[in-house]
Protein backbone atom coordinates (compact mmCIF):
# COMPACT_ATOMS: atom_id res chain seq x y z
CA UNK A 1 0.00 0.00 0.00
CA UNK A 2 1.14 3.51 -0.67
CA UNK A 3 0.39 5.00 2.72
CA UNK A 4 -0.89 4.12 6.17
CA UNK A 5 -4.26 5.91 5.81
CA UNK A 6 -5.14 4.02 2.63
CA UNK A 7 -4.17 0.74 4.27
CA UNK A 8 -6.32 1.43 7.34
CA UNK A 9 -9.26 2.41 5.11
CA UNK A 10 -8.98 -0.85 3.19
CA UNK A 11 -8.86 -2.90 6.39
CA UNK A 12 -11.93 -1.14 7.80
CA UNK A 13 -13.73 -1.67 4.48
CA UNK A 14 -12.96 -5.38 4.63
CA UNK A 15 -14.33 -5.57 8.17
CA UNK A 16 -17.52 -3.85 7.06
CA UNK A 17 -17.89 -6.14 4.02
CA UNK A 18 -17.34 -9.17 6.24
CA UNK A 19 -20.05 -8.04 8.65
CA UNK A 20 -22.53 -7.41 5.81
CA UNK A 21 -21.84 -10.25 3.35
CA UNK A 22 -20.12 -12.93 5.42
CA UNK A 23 -16.97 -14.90 4.76
CA UNK A 24 -18.29 -17.29 2.06
CA UNK A 25 -19.72 -14.47 -0.07
CA UNK A 26 -16.44 -12.55 0.15
CA UNK A 27 -14.48 -15.60 -0.99
CA UNK A 28 -16.86 -16.15 -3.91
CA UNK A 29 -16.51 -12.50 -4.99
CA UNK A 30 -12.72 -12.64 -4.71
CA UNK A 31 -12.61 -15.82 -6.78
CA UNK A 32 -14.79 -14.16 -9.41
CA UNK A 33 -12.58 -11.05 -9.50
CA UNK A 34 -9.49 -13.27 -9.75
CA UNK A 35 -11.15 -15.13 -12.61
CA UNK A 36 -11.75 -11.84 -14.46
CA UNK A 37 -8.16 -10.67 -14.08
CA UNK A 38 -6.34 -13.89 -14.98
CA UNK A 39 -5.87 -15.24 -18.51
CA UNK A 40 -8.15 -18.06 -19.60
CA UNK A 41 -6.69 -21.41 -18.60
CA UNK A 42 -8.31 -24.77 -18.18
CA UNK A 43 -8.61 -25.78 -14.53
CA UNK A 44 -6.12 -28.40 -13.47
CA UNK A 45 -5.74 -29.95 -10.04
CA UNK A 46 -2.75 -27.68 -9.40
CA UNK A 47 -4.61 -24.39 -9.96
CA UNK A 48 -8.02 -25.26 -8.48
CA UNK A 49 -8.90 -23.38 -5.30
CA UNK A 50 -9.16 -25.49 -2.16
CA UNK A 51 -12.72 -26.69 -1.45
CA UNK A 52 -12.90 -24.75 1.82
CA UNK A 53 -10.32 -21.98 2.01
CA UNK A 54 -8.88 -21.45 5.42
CA UNK A 55 -8.74 -17.90 6.73
CA UNK A 56 -5.29 -16.37 7.05
CA UNK A 57 -4.93 -14.73 10.44
CA UNK A 58 -3.38 -11.29 10.38
CA UNK A 59 -2.53 -9.07 13.31
CA UNK A 60 -4.38 -6.14 11.73
CA UNK A 61 -7.77 -7.83 11.92
CA UNK A 62 -7.40 -8.12 15.68
CA UNK A 63 -6.77 -4.40 16.29
CA UNK A 64 -9.38 -2.09 17.70
CA UNK A 65 -10.96 0.79 15.81
CA UNK A 66 -9.14 4.08 16.32
CA UNK A 67 -10.88 6.82 18.26
CA UNK A 68 -11.76 10.19 16.78
CA UNK A 69 -8.92 11.87 18.65
CA UNK A 70 -6.35 9.57 17.05
CA UNK A 71 -7.82 10.07 13.58
CA UNK A 72 -7.76 13.87 13.79
CA UNK A 73 -4.01 14.21 13.39
CA UNK A 74 -2.57 17.09 11.35
CA UNK A 75 -2.18 16.40 7.63
CA UNK A 76 1.28 16.67 6.15
CA UNK A 77 0.90 18.85 3.06
CA UNK A 78 3.94 17.26 1.45
CA UNK A 79 1.99 14.02 1.06
CA UNK A 80 -1.02 15.57 -0.64
CA UNK A 81 -1.36 15.15 -4.37
CA UNK A 82 -2.76 17.56 -6.92
CA UNK A 83 -5.50 16.18 -9.11
CA UNK A 84 -5.25 17.29 -12.73
CA UNK A 85 -8.33 16.95 -14.87
CA UNK A 86 -7.40 16.61 -18.49
CA UNK A 87 -9.51 16.71 -21.64
CA UNK A 88 -11.86 19.31 -20.22
CA UNK A 89 -14.37 20.40 -22.83
CA UNK A 90 -13.90 24.01 -23.90
CA UNK A 91 -15.95 25.66 -26.64
CA UNK A 92 -14.06 27.64 -29.20
CA UNK A 93 -15.04 31.32 -29.10
CA UNK A 94 -17.35 32.57 -31.86
CA UNK A 95 -16.59 35.92 -33.53
CA UNK A 96 -18.83 38.80 -32.40
CA UNK A 97 -20.31 39.32 -35.86
CA UNK A 98 -22.04 35.88 -35.84
CA UNK A 99 -22.92 35.68 -32.11
CA UNK A 100 -26.44 35.95 -30.71
CA UNK A 101 -27.41 39.52 -29.67
CA UNK A 102 -29.26 38.48 -26.50
CA UNK A 103 -27.96 39.97 -23.24
CA UNK A 104 -28.14 37.40 -20.44
CA UNK A 105 -29.15 38.11 -16.79
CA UNK A 106 -25.44 38.11 -15.94
CA UNK A 107 -25.06 41.21 -18.17
CA UNK A 108 -22.99 39.21 -20.64
CA UNK A 109 -23.78 38.53 -24.25
CA UNK A 110 -24.93 35.05 -25.31
CA UNK A 111 -22.07 32.96 -26.73
CA UNK A 112 -24.11 30.83 -29.14
CA UNK A 113 -24.10 31.22 -32.91
CA UNK A 114 -26.98 33.10 -34.53
CA UNK A 115 -29.75 31.11 -36.17
CA UNK A 116 -30.29 31.44 -39.91
CA UNK A 117 -31.92 34.78 -40.91
CA UNK A 118 -32.04 36.00 -37.30
CA UNK A 119 -30.08 38.14 -34.86
CA UNK A 120 -30.57 35.56 -32.07
CA UNK A 121 -29.56 31.93 -31.56
CA UNK A 122 -32.01 29.03 -31.70
CA UNK A 123 -32.42 29.19 -27.90
CA UNK A 124 -33.39 32.87 -27.85
CA UNK A 125 -35.37 33.07 -31.09
CA UNK A 126 -38.98 33.95 -30.40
Amino acid sequence: MSDHITYKFCIESLRYIHSILGYDAIVQELNFIQHLTTPDTLPTPSNLPPPHPTPIPTPYLQTTIETDAAIQSPIDLKDTKNIIIENKYVRTPIPDDIRCNTILPTDKRCTFKRADNSTHCARHTK
